[in-house]
């Protein structure tokens, strides 16, 4: 008789992203604070790299939860999506210094409506936890005349509309059709400044005036959920002026003011936020949850890229106008993204995470 082969040992997922306050799994959803029973040593398990050859009554627990596989499991081909980033179009009105398309502006594309809504539906049919759908990467979404209808068709497919915007173009006929249609889930604004010469070398564009008019409008209606003032800046004096300054124009209004110091786009910009710890191997992405695992992110080329750091689509992880969603998500060219970001493959010279703020890193 052949003696029955050792089953493989256990391991803590490589997939858990580890800080000093809490434990997550992204592939669950599920996290744990410093003060769960569970914490310490399920962090033992992750630092030390052990491989645990049998269960003991907690290490059965923390199994059960899906904190601990087997060595032979392969989560690689595993989603759970929360975040979809939907590019329908290349075009931005502005420059803003914040962002890629001050330096390297886009050729305009509009990707075909049929395949938009292709996407959509393909996304909800996925029933995965979407937190929102998002219409932008790096354009201004309100500029394509097919918008609202975009807008609806998320809606009428049961997802959760996102819009991020500079509100140049976010004109009343706009804000009214949103209202009609029940609102969406989510709006922001990045605004910097309420100093109109500082707003025009900020953005490339002398739109103060038409913002501040199409927010005033929309402040006070039910165009979303939530909406959301975002300030955005790198001086800390200036920034906190215009904070506060910005703070008290929207102040009693449906708009909640946020500050936010913009980040470096994975290295591609020299300001802001940028990666610390570059000597430090990748071990995870924690840049609103994990990219790889719980986002899509598809540029108005139909092309599923890596991340929306990924602004020359020089990362793609499938194509959307030959393949379904499923097939990218499930395919090879995800599965080895997301063995790079947390260290199970080794990734090529000049991978973009290594550059990343957000990379998590041990």
């Amino acid at each position: 008789m052949i003696a029955a082969q050792p089953s493989a040992p256990w391991i803590a997922s490589p997939y858990l992203h580890l800080f000093e306050h809490a434990i997550l799994n992204p592939h669950t959803g599920r996290g744990m604070g410093v003060e769960h029973d569970w914490y310490l040593e399920l962090r033992r398990l992750i630092l030390d790299e052990i491989k645990l050859p049998a269960l003991n009554e907690l290490h059965t627990a923390l199994a059960a939860d899906d904190w601990l596989i087997t060595e032979d499991t392969d989560l690689s081909h595993h989603f759970h999506l929360r975040w979809v980033s939907l590019e329908a179009h290349s075009i931005c009105n502005q420059r803003c210094f914040f962002c890629p398309v001050s330096v390297a502006p886009r050729d305009p594309y509009f990707m075909p409506t049929a395949l938009f809504e292709r996407i959509v539906d393909e996304v909800a049919a996925l029933d995965q936890p979407i937190e929102a759908v998002t219409m932008i990467q790096y354009n201004e979404p309100t500029v394509d005349r097919r918008f609202v209808e975009q807008v609806r068709h998320i809606k009428d497919a049961g997802l959760p509309p996102a819009v991020l915007s500079n509100g140049s173009n976010l004109v009343p006929e706009t804000v009214d059709a949103l209202v009609a249609m029940g609102g969406i889930h989510y709006f922001s604004v990045n605004l910097s400044t309420l100093d109109r010469g500082q707003y025009a070398k900020d953005r490339g564009k002398d739109h103060l005036e038409r913002v501040l008019a199409n927010l005033d409008y929309a402040k006070d209606t039910a165009m979303a959920e939530e909406m959301v003032v975002v300030v955005l800046g790198t001086d800390p004096e200036e920034h906190a002026r215009q904070y506060e300054a910005i703070s008290r124009r929207f102040a009693g209004s449906r708009f909640k003011v946020q500050d936010f110091e913009p980040n470096d786009r994975a290295g591609y910009l020299d300001i802001g936020l940028a990666a610390e710890g570059r000597e430090l191997r990748v071990k995870g992405c924690d840049y609103m949850g994990s990219r790889p695992i719980e986002h899509l992110h598809v540029a108005a080329s139909a092309k599923a890229v890596i991340c929306c750091q990924d602004y020359e689509e020089g990362w793609v992880l499938g194509d959307l106008e030959h393949q379904s969603v499923s097939e990218v998500l499930e395919g090879e060219a995800y599965a080895q993204a997301r063995r790079m970001v947390y260290g199970l493959e080794r990734p090529p010279e000049g991978f973009i995470c290594a550059n990343c703020r957000y990379a998590l890193r041990r």
